[in-house]
């Protein structure tokens, strides 16, 4: 693996850990960064209702279709839910700050990856549309999050008071990539679409 590479992606994670904190805090509430104690947490910030990970994009939200995720972090996501917690992964492209809060029907599983860091780098990631992703908007007097396309349910759910249920039911269900501008995927036969059968 190419060291320089990897540590300047890290680095590059982590500033954006930093840059975006205060505006996911008068979004949740204080948050805990995790990252700081454990740089392998599949998390990156809590609280007492909800997880938070934290993805930073060098390319536009509509530059691809999808955005993944680890599925590592989406299963432990899961588990999260089924304690009582809610769940969202921050995207935090070059344009624009997207939440997506974790809902099974939203994405599907591919392998898939990056080969820039001297070896191939190829999981199960989760990817999800960029249609489902929640835009963050901010004045001078409020922090919001919601969907272009009008997801009424996805607007609801993140003003609702933290601590109530969101209308979704989860049972519980092993990344640290990020994409980069020139974006890879390998193509398997294994394609996985997970839902409520």
């Amino acid at each position: 693996m190419n060291d320089k590479v990897y540590g300047e992606d890290r680095e590059y994670g982590n500033d954006g850990e930093r840059r975006v904190e205060d505006r996911l805090s008068r979004l949740f509430g204080p948050l805990q960064s995790l990252s700081e104690d454990d740089k392998y947490s599949e998390f990156d910030f809590k609280n007492d209702r909800v997880y938070v990970e934290v993805k930073r994009r060098r390319n536009t939200k509509l530059k691809y279709p999808t955005t993944m995720v680890g599925e590592n972090k989406v299963v432990k996501g899961f588990e999260l839910q089924t304690a009582g917690f809610r769940v969202f992964f921050v995207f935090d492209f070059v344009d624009v700050m997207c939440l997506w809060e974790l809902n099974r029907d939203e994405y599907e599983v591919r392998h898939g990856g990056r080969t820039d860091r001297g070896q191939p780098e190829i999981k199960s990631y989760c990817y999800v549309h960029t249609n489902y992703l929640m835009d963050v908007k901010e004045d001078a007097n409020e922090i919001t999050a919601d969907r272009p396309e009008a997801g009424i349910h996805h607007e609801e759910a993140v003003r609702q008071a933290p601590g109530e249920d969101a209308g979704r039911n989860h049972p519980a269900q092993p990344e640290e990539g990020q994409e980069t501008e020139e974006q890879e995927e390998v193509d398997d036969d294994t394609f996985l679409t997970h839902r409520d059968q």
